[in-house]
């Protein structure tokens, strides 16, 4: 694992081949690409053009500002051709035109200290005429070059100098076409918005999308392999990994300097858990939205701290009447937060509701005053919430509590006609591999599995195959059942075939192959008759395939003689998909009181009963009616489950906008929970299309 440097807050401290391996978004890359060129055509001999990056702080400009003078300056071509001059982030007291000759001046000088500039800058002050000097010094120094001028904050800058001194800078800029500027700033301003302000229409202009939710991951696996974390890259890459990212971007946004603060607190396992590196990703952003609030005048602190309390989004005559504002003076200042991206609009009929832009700007607020309780519990169950796609939650703990009968499998290779000199050493490496597979220690099994191979046991490339399983790393399980069966001798290969099929459609459903998966399951059923998990499996697989009648036969003879709410989830989950309404409302009643008896994990009922989609989609169908008993059964329930309580608030705010699809219902939520009721309507709606209930 290598030392990678990340900043936070000024990427231009970090190195280039580094800034390269993390950049994502193929429009920022073709962004950068046109800068790059247009430059160098203007260095070469063509037109001259400025560029003008928008987007709200944190958004990556530095980081696109960092790429180009990299690309520039490793050039070769550009020798002699062009020069370089990048202004400080924050270039305080540039108040006039001579200031900014003299900043850029000293940039200039920063660029080439072999150029003898330092003198000729010191005696400027005492020139006859200072800006005509220091203007004459930087047409010298420059020569025949093509000037690029880097300039972060050109909002700052600008309103510095005022409109008198930016005509200057223009009227010098149209005389001497030989100055490219290359500029960020993280909303549009005056300056250059106004058909009479002097740089209107001078600049190419791109406003910065925020990350996608690939973009996100694809960004958090390009720092794990920048840094050599292939353990991290793995767990990343794989379908639980995705589902953890998922539920951080629901918080973040696309905001990409929450993802490499967020970094710094992962491993494999931490992601896996992903509240503590939540949790302290919100703490370290904390400073970065207080320091953000101080930009703000009063009036907008005031709304925008409004607006964190409200949680949601309200409307512009609300705001104006709790802050004691008139509507004029609300509207206003919201007008400017939403420029400066704080808040962003909703129109409802003929009001326009704001809410602040970024959730985890109120979150880390939030957390700083509650000790994070409600954050925390909110991160875990969004941490399950999205997980309800992917079987892999299920089959990482199939092989969990011996339920393979590890040991005993591994005895019946004794059969295998090795060197006997080896016996009783093989025999403790088994009994070592059975705890670690019953026990789960995935990474101390991969490791056994290397000595099984040293002490020439047949059984080591089941031992891998299944540590690998665990692990999540599918496409390495089936190349290692492959190698396994190429090694294992003739007779074993028969006699263990329905082992090693059983294992091979779990790695297939790791990788989504689902119709592939079916045959190996139903191998594993036939081989591990009285184990549950084969079954659940195969009965997931089935669901998930649309075949909820064949699913059903596997599953309802198990979940009947039994307690498990997993098994009766999933038999909801056939029922409904069936279209038989009344037997899934039957097993949705079964479900919610077990989990009100046996006091369920959270995880364990949320991320496996609950919230698959197909079982979600049964529940929330019974529900729709709001029968007053199921409902109670589910409140019961969710006394149990703080995530299940989450659910039954979201639930409940779905139902009332199912009932008047009035948006305003939806925008008095905080903007994390409109995304999640969306969502359980969305499944309400299909499933009710599905079993033609009628709400």
């Amino acid at each position: 694992m290598r030392d990678l440097f990340l900043s936070h807050f000024t990427p231009s401290l970090m190195r280039h081949e580094d800034l390269e391996a993390i950049f994502v978004q193929d429009r920022r890359k073709r962004w950068v690409d046109a800068i790059v060129q247009g430059v160098r055509e203007a260095a070469l001999g063509g037109s001259i053009p400025s560029y003008l990056t928008i987007g709200a702080r944190g958004m990556g400009k530095t980081h696109i500002l960092s790429l180009v003078y990299h690309r520039l300056k490793a050039d070769p071509e550009m020798e002699g051709k062009l020069a370089l001059a990048w202004l400080r982030e924050e270039e305080w007291g540039v108040a006039s035109f001579l200031d900014l000759l003299m900043r850029l001046l000293s940039a200039l000088d920063s660029e080439e200290p072999d150029a003898g500039l330092a003198d000729r800058i010191a005696a400027i002050p005492d020139a006859r005429d200072p800006e005509a000097a220091a203007a004459n010094l930087l047409l010298s120094a420059v020569g025949e070059r093509v000037l690029a001028v880097l300039i972060e904050n050109l909002d700052d800058l600008f309103a510095g100098m005022g409109d008198i001194e930016q005509k200057r800078l223009r009227a010098f800029l149209q005389d001497h076409r030989f100055c490219s500027l290359v500029a960020t700033a993280p909303a549009l301003f005056n300056g250059i918005r106004r058909e009479t302000s002097p740089f209107y229409g001078f600049f190419a202009i791109e406003h910065l999308s925020e990350l996608s939710l690939d973009e996100a991951r694809e960004l958090l696996v390009g720092i794990a392999r920048r840094a050599e974390s292939d353990e991290l890259v793995t767990a990343l890459e794989s379908p639980l990994g995705r589902a953890r990212v998922r539920a951080v971007h629901h918080l973040a946004g696309g905001n990409p300097r929450v993802y490499v603060i967020f970094y710094q607190f992962l491993t494999g396992e931490s992601l896996d858990e992903l509240v503590e590196p939540f949790m302290r990703t919100v703490d370290e952003l904390t400073p970065y939205y207080q320091a953000r609030m101080q930009l703000l005048s009063q009036q907008q602190r005031k709304i925008v701290n409004y607006l964190c309390e409200k949680r949601g989004a309200v409307p512009v005559k609300e705001i104006a009447r709790d802050s004691f504002m008139s509507h004029q003076t609300a509207s206003t200042a919201l007008k400017q937060l939403r420029e400066r991206y704080y808040v962003r609009c909703h129109d409802a009929g003929r009001e326009s509701w704001y809410e602040l832009r970024e959730p985890l700007m109120r979150l880390c607020f939030e957390a700083k005053k509650t000790r994070g309780t409600p954050v925390k519990l909110f991160v875990q169950f969004l941490r399950i919430w999205y997980s309800r796609e992917d079987l892999t939650d299920l089959v990482a703990r199939l092989c969990h509590g011996g339920r393979l009968n590890a040991t005993e499998l591994l005895q019946d290779l004794d059969r295998a006609g090795v060197d006997e000199v080896w016996a009783p050493a093989r025999e403790d490496w088994r009994q070592d591999v059975g705890q670690l597979v019953a026990s789960g220690q995935w990474e101390r099994l991969l490791s056994c599995a290397e000595e099984g191979s040293a002490l020439a046991d047949p059984a080591s490339g089941l031992a891998q195959a299944l540590a690998l399983l665990g692990l999540e790393r599918f496409p390495a399980v089936l190349a290692t059942l492959d190698d396994a069966r190429r090694v294992l001798p003739d007779e074993l290969i028969t006699e263990l075939e329905p082992v090693l099929s059983y294992v091979t459609g779990l790695a297939l459903i790791g990788l989504g192959r689902h119709q592939e998966a079916e045959p190996h399951l139903r191998m594993g059923v036939e081989v591990l008759p009285s184990d549950s998990t084969p079954r659940m499996a195969l009965a997931g697989v089935l669901v998930t395939l649309g075949r909820y009648a064949d699913a059903l036969q596997v599953v309802a003879p198990y979940a009947e003689r039994s307690d498990d709410p997993e098994a009766w989830a999933l038999k909801l989950a056939c029922e409904s998909g069936a279209g038989r309404r009344e037997d899934a409302a039957d097993s949705g009643r079964r479900l919610l009181k077990l989990v009100a008896s046996q006091g369920v994990t959270p995880a364990r009922l949320v991320r496996i009963a609950l919230l698959p989609t197909v079982a979600l989609g049964a529940l929330v169908t019974m529900l729709v009616g709001r029968e007053d008993q199921l409902w109670a059964d589910m409140v019961a329930a969710s006394r149990v489950c703080p995530e299940l309580a989450r659910f039954v608030d979201l639930a409940d705010a779905s139902f009332e906008y199912r009932q008047n699809r009035d948006k305003r219902v939806l925008l008095r939520l905080p903007a994390e929970d409109r995304e999640v009721v969306q969502q359980i309507t969305d499944l309400m709606t299909q499933a009710r299309e599905t079993t033609g209930v009628r709400s």
